[in-house]
């Protein structure tokens, strides 16, 4: 890893990673399945469930 660094790479996490994919919460057809997986998994599923709770994300339909 150190290697890395020293060449320029940026380590990042999982999460990280699963979140750039995602990108954007208002992409319904993956948030369901994205937010369940950092729910799950993640450091920061109680965020994800405070952020759904208060509509952040959802689209107007």
């Amino acid at each position: 890893m150190l290697r890395m660094v020293q060449a320029g790479a940026t380590p990042v996490t999982w999460l990280t990673v699963l979140l750039e994919w995602q990108c954007d919460w208002a992409r319904e057809e993956t948030a369901g399945a994205v937010s369940e997986i950092a729910k799950a998994h993640g450091a920061f599923g109680m965020g994800i469930t405070y952020a759904r709770a208060m509509g952040i994300g959802r689209t107007s339909k």
